[in-house]
């Protein structure tokens, strides 16, 4: 698939077949990441990859119950609607955690520390590419994976930082194509324009 091609095409898809991910598919897309730009060429980014499902079973139980929570404390969600939200979100949990691969992407903060998030959102940014082009679904994840949940079962040192998870898999359901506002409302030329 043509470069943008693959940028044009790609979604974020949350909801996975089972189907594992050959290992040469895994090693494509996590070099994509290593391949990222980053400040100073510092690639302050480090890759965990998890297929074991066990070992995913507590970050999921706990991410929902943190979650839940979250709604039930929530001024914002009306006490009538806050069961729905709540099985909402265990359906919608339920569906990425059926991912056959999950990359999360990490960071150091012993150097640069104000620009190494952006350094790992390029590098999972490059995943989503790699992955789409091989014929796989991703998305950008953060909402279910609290950093200390994360960080804490997975054994993770304190000075890295997690930026996302990315979870990975054939597609059991592709969204449409939300569409784009038109370019020109997103480009300035030269300075802002003046009213």
């Amino acid at each position: 698939m043509d470069l943008f091609e693959t940028i044009r095409t790609r979604r974020s898809i949350r909801q996975f077949l089972p189907d594992p991910i050959p290992k040469e598919d895994v090693e494509r897309i996590l070099d994509a990441g290593r391949r990222a730009p980053s400040a100073g060429n510092g690639q302050p980014w480090r890759f965990l990859v998890v297929t074991d499902r066990e070992r995913l079973k507590a970050p999921h139980d706990r991410s929902v119950e943190f979650i839940e929570r979250r709604i039930a404390g929530s001024e914002e969600v009306p006490r009538s609607e806050k069961s729905r939200a709540k099985a909402q979100y265990r359906d919608y949990a339920k569906k990425i955690f059926d991912a056959p691969l999950f990359v999360f992407v990490f960071v150091t903060t012993v150097r640069n520390t104000d620009l190494v998030g952006y350094d790992g959102a390029l590098a999972a940014g490059n995943m989503l590419l790699a992955a789409h082009a091989l014929g796989y679904g991703a998305c950008f994840q953060t909402s279910l994976f609290p950093e200390e949940l994360v960080r804490d079962h997975f054994g993770i040192p304190t000075d890295y930082r997690l930026i996302c998870a990315v979870p990975i898999g054939v597609p059991a359901a592709s969204p449409e194509d939300p569409g784009r506002r038109p370019l020109a409302e997103f480009v300035w030329r030269e300075a802002l324009p003046q009213e």
